[in-house]
């Protein structure tokens, strides 16, 4: 199955949550050079494609972020590892509405959206007070046999919405350890 022939951007009914993602946009740009290799900054171009950060030196080199709402070693939180969304088995989870980019284009408030550095696109979760940094690299979102989909109710969302997850095994895991972040085997 294809893991974009029915994508659709969903709207979410959250209660109590705040889109305030500066926080993690910053910690982001400070540490990519040590932790991806790459100098970043905030996406300021406003024209729809919506990724918090672009590459200076490759603006078709994208970064989403997501701050996360656990404490610590997120493989450690049963809840948010393996209860958010219920594979059997620890997956780190993506909203599928992220998806738009991993997709060479896609339409976006009634308008075409080219995504030229669709296949550079990197994510990056995440814990709440920043002691973690979880990577998932392009080539396993773009690899469906490394991720999962489903739709799942969570206890921050009025309605059910759709989930991208991705095994332990697939995912980067750095930890914080005196001021730098160290890949944890």
């Amino acid at each position: 199955m294809n893991l974009f022939e029915n994508w659709k951007y969903e709207c979410r009914e959250l209660s109590n949550e705040s889109f305030d993602d500066w926080v993690i946009k910053n910690k982001v740009v400070e540490i990519a050079p040590q932790l991806l290799g790459l100098n970043l900054k905030i996406n300021e171009d406003h024209n729809g494609k919506g990724i918090d950060l672009v590459c200076v030196d490759n603006p078709e080199i994208g970064v989403e972020v997501e701050r996360g709402g656990w404490f610590g070693d997120f493989w450690k939180d049963l809840y948010y590892s393996t209860e958010i969304v219920k594979w059997g088995f620890p997956t780190l989870n993506m909203p599928d509405r992220k998806l738009r980019y991993w997709m060479e284009r896609y339409l976006w408030r009634r308008q075409m959206i080219e995504n030229p550095g669709f296949k550079n696109t990197i994510f990056v979760r995440s814990s709440w007070e920043l002691y973690q940094m979880n990577v998932v690299r392009p080539e396993t979102v773009l690899d469906p046999g490394k991720t999962f989909l489903k739709r799942e109710k969570v206890k921050n969302n009025a309605k059910i919405e759709g989930w991208v997850s991705f095994k332990h095994e697939d995912v980067e895991t750095y930890n914080l350890y005196n001021n730098l972040y160290y890949l944890r085997i």
